[in-house]
């Protein structure tokens, strides 16, 4: 049975991967953290609580996009051409968002504390103080007291003190993820095996903060993750979209444009 349940956490860890919720590394945190081993000949941080070691986190939806037709979208975070952070602008994404947060501010649960015995693990689902809200949010990293969480509707990343965090109410668990990351299809750049500052800045000024036009894609058996990508998320995004700016004189395809400028090469097909 213990072999069985630890096939399990290695299993939840794998598909984390593939979808972008967990790097290689946070995986092995959290098989660690689920199977009382140490990471890296590291000891596990003591901790005042105790909690079932076998904790399996349930999944959050992830939010819809289709293959065929486009869908507005905003980027919120363009850290590079093959890692930034992506929001839905449909008016379905906004009233979710908007019954989201008004669960989240209201559920009195999130001001009770925790019954104890109770320990957090790395991959775990939470609710997160930030910027006066409570946002849902996943544990990527636990260190003494405080834990470094990615906040699942904002995109970024932040570190809070344990006892701040508190369990998702039953009722958030139904809302997809607000913000997801991705990487722009069709290139790669153009020398290298990192994206060089001026592509970076060169995509940020496209995409950042502005309502562009998605299509998901599939993946290239071409690509290979750039250093860039796993320096600002540990992991190469799985999710490919194509992205046009619609709001000009005519449709400006972003990875042409970037090839264009030669700050990125073609995937070959």
């Amino acid at each position: 049975q213990q072999q069985q349940q630890q096939q399990t956490d290695l299993s939840q860890g794998l598909n984390g991967i593939h979808d972008g919720r967990l790097t290689r590394r946070q995986m092995s945190e959290y098989i660690a953290a689920c199977n009382g081993q140490e990471l890296n000949g590291s000891p596990r941080p003591a901790l005042d609580f105790e909690v079932p070691v076998q904790q399996i986190t349930p999944q959050l939806p992830l939010p819809e996009l289709s293959t065929k037709q486009y869908t507005p979208v905003v980027v919120i975070h363009a850290f590079a051409p093959d890692c930034f952070a992506v929001a839905l602008a449909t008016g379905d994404a906004t009233a979710q968002y908007d019954e989201l947060t008004a669960i989240l501010a209201t559920d009195a649960s999130l001001r009770a504390p925790l019954p104890k015995p109770f320990r957090w693990s790395v991959g775990d689902v939470c609710t997160c103080p930030f910027e006066n809200e409570m946002l849902r949010a996943r544990i990527t990293m636990l260190k003494d007291r405080d834990a470094e969480v990615y906040l699942l509707d904002d995109g970024r990343r932040t570190t809070v003190a344990m006892s701040a965090l508190r369990s998702l109410p039953d009722k958030a668990w139904d809302y997809p993820f607000q913000v997801f990351f991705a990487r722009l299809y069709g290139v790669l750049p153009a020398t290298g095996s990192s994206w060089p500052t001026p592509a970076c800045d060169d995509f940020s000024l496209m995409t950042q903060d502005k309502t562009l036009q998605a299509r998901f894609m599939p993946d290239s058996s071409h690509y290979r993750p750039t250093t860039t990508s796993r320096e600002a998320f540990g992991a190469s995004p799985a999710r490919v979209l194509l992205l046009v700016d619609v709001d000009g004189d005519g449709d400006v395809f972003i990875h042409r444009t970037l090839i264009t400028k030669n700050l990125a090469v073609p995937i070959p097909n």
